[in-house]
């Protein structure tokens, strides 16, 4: 998966599967009379523009209803449809060619989640409170840890009563953690 972050550096014309939540919906109708949508989405990275032409729309408008994360298989756009953001940030486009729940591709897929930890954060009973994040978040989705020291990476394939329930609650428990974990790194 590729984050809007990253999409927005991309060349227009490589093929992206992001997962976004959908913002804003824009509807136009097409000359044959067809309804298509301009739709504001954003992920923890940033934010970009999806269009769906009449047939993808379609199908998205229900899951789009739901306001829940949203998988996209989509081509980067070429065309540079807007103003660019404050700081110069380049702003994601996409052309959507799929589109499904997140959390019900994530469930069909074999794939383990790969999460990328400091060494630092596994210090000083760091082990413990990471077990106990990912216990406190079960699911069908293998777990990966990649663990960087001095240049070196590890990556390691967690057994299965660490398989977890990927998604938005997972990633901000791993995010404040991390955050706590760096504060008492500061305070040493």
């Amino acid at each position: 998966l590729s984050t809007l972050e990253e999409i927005a550096e991309l060349g227009p014309g490589n093929h992206v599967r992001t997962a976004v939540l959908v913002n804003s919906v824009k509807e136009h109708l097409t000359k044959k009379g067809d309804k298509m949508a301009f739709c504001g989405v954003d992920d923890l990275t940033g934010a970009g523009e999806a269009t769906m032409f009449p047939e993808v729309y379609a199908k998205a408008k229900e899951l789009i209803a739901l306001d829940k994360p949203l998988l996209l298989k989509a081509k980067i756009s070429d065309h540079d449809g807007g103003p660019q953001e404050e700081e110069g940030m380049k702003t994601a486009k996409v052309l959507v060619e799929e589109i499904s729940l997140l959390m019900d591709a994530l469930l069909q897929s074999d794939e383990p989640i790969l999460k990328e930890i400091p060494v630092a954060d596994l210090e000083h009973g760091g082990v413990n409170e990471l077990k106990g994040i990912l216990k406190a978040h079960p699911g069908p989705a293998k777990v990966q840890l990649k663990i960087n020291l001095d240049g070196m990476s590890c990556r390691l394939q967690l057994g299965p009563e660490f398989t977890v329930m990927p998604g938005p609650d997972l990633d901000n428990a791993l995010k404040s953690w991390h955050h706590v974990k760096e504060a008492q790194h500061a305070r040493q």
